[in-house]
């Protein structure tokens, strides 16, 4: 059966090869990476990864169980590109496959930018608060970030974009957030029906069960008397029983390790996604001043990773390293920032240690300067820090493609056992 699914997926990755319509339409000058290139690295071996990709035989071979997938960092991830391109390779990699959209932030109520992939509409008026603050005004959790309504006029609509197939679909919502005396109830409504959820005081959240499926829903607040009291919104999960690949966004713009751990709600939150794989894109704000101490940026790693294996202890860690940036130092003046470099070696020594596998994005890109030329094929914008749409499309299809590789390496091997 294992040599029977790997070459199923031969067929499928050689024939239709993850970003091959992003890729080929660049000039031959500018394909920046070759395809067979894009790899994993196993410093610590691969062995930890093996139950994961067992996973997914049970969920690829009978379509049962769900994967979950965890990708945190900073604006590369809340721009949303990025990790939805790779969400959306993750479902198509068999017929049937559903999962769940995941965890979800309202974005425009925070006066930032929302990923394209789902659309928010508010009304009102909402204060905010994120974790690359000094001082957060209020308790967050793993989304990084918090929104308040103001009134009983404010409202929130959630509406799932490209969403043809129904593929994410939802029929269970929890809505992560209270207020301190419950004086303030959320409503879910959909189409013409109004529902109330269940309020749960230790995760401090509310489960909300939908009779269909939708990809739509909109967000009331109700007072339950005369007094208007704060409502804590620390993120909306959309959830179904669908089997499949759930891959969770967490990003919050210019989100640093320091960030994510001042999030007192983090554990809290992180145990309703309790994920398997976490991919951490974490990286660049640390290490984007004249000053990187690598010792306390692997310290605060570390911070960060016993949390998560506190929730979830079989979680994998995958390392992405920064992309080669530049700093700016003048007026239309830039200089190469060479931290990214020694980022790059921080994140082999945690891969080492933790069993984890490291996507060498710095250097798939080139190394050093490399910047430059992704900027010049389109794929970064002129701030030489951020990529453009197709950039961040053309990295989704890259990790995707290195995660297949090392599945495929891990079925020769079983399919190799199973032979002896």
């Amino acid at each position: 059966m294992k040599g029977f699914l790997l070459g199923c997926f031969c067929l499928l990755f050689f024939a239709f090869p993850a970003g091959a319509q992003e890729l080929w339409s660049l000039p031959s000058a500018e394909r920046l990476v070759p395809d067979d290139s894009c790899r994993l690295c196993f410093p610590g071996g691969t062995q930890r990864f093996y139950g994961m990709f067992r996973s997914w035989d049970t969920l690829l071979q009978e379509g049962i169980g769900n994967v979950n997938i965890l990708h945190i960092g900073g604006s590369h991830v809340q721009a949303g590109t990025f990790s939805h391109q790779m969400r959306c390779r993750m479902s198509g990699m068999a017929p049937g496959l559903e999962g769940r959209r995941g965890l979800i932030f309202p974005f425009t109520a925070a006066k930032t930018n929302n990923p394209y992939n789902y659309r928010v509409v508010c009304t009102g008026n909402w204060n905010c608060c994120k974790n690359t603050q000094r001082e957060p005004a209020y308790p967050m959790g793993l989304s990084g970030m918090v929104v308040v309504p103001q009134s009983a006029a404010s409202r929130l609509e959630v509406h799932l974009r490209d969403n043809v197939s129904g593929a994410f679909d939802f029929n269970r919502v929890r809505l992560f957030g209270y207020s301190d005396s419950l004086r303030v109830e959320p409503l879910l409504r959909i189409a013409d029906t109004l529902y109330r959820g269940v309020y749960d005081s230790l995760s401090r959240s509310y489960l909300f069960q939908l009779e269909r499926y939708s990809d739509s829903v909109t967000l009331l607040f109700r007072p339950t008397d005369s007094v208007w009291e704060p409502f804590y919104l620390r993120g909306i999960l959309l959830d179904n029983d669908l089997p499949g690949f759930s891959y969770h966004a967490v990003g919050v713009n210019g989100a640093s390790l320091p960030s994510y751990l001042q999030c007192p709600m983090f554990e809290n939150d992180l145990a309703f996604v309790r994920p398997d794989l976490c991919i951490f894109g974490i990286g660049i704000n640390d290490a984007s001043g004249d000053k990187f101490d690598t010792v306390l940026f692997r310290q605060r790693y570390e911070r960060l990773m016993e949390e998560i294996l506190n929730v979830s202890p079989q979680c994998r860690f995958l390392f992405i390293t920064n992309n080669d940036s530049y700093r700016k130092t003048g007026r239309r003046r830039y200089a190469v920032n060479a931290n990214g470099q020694l980022a790059q070696e921080v994140f082999y020594r945690l891969a080492e240690k933790y069993e984890g596998a490291v996507f060498d994005q710095f250097a798939l890109m080139g190394g050093l300067g490399s910047m430059k030329k992704w900027e010049s094929a389109g794929l970064a914008q002129s701030d030489k820090v951020h990529f453009t749409s197709k950039g961040y499309r053309y990295l989704g299809d890259m990790l995707y493609n290195a995660l297949i590789f090392a599945y495929m390496d891990y079925l020769k091997m079983e399919g190799s056992a199973d032979g002896k």
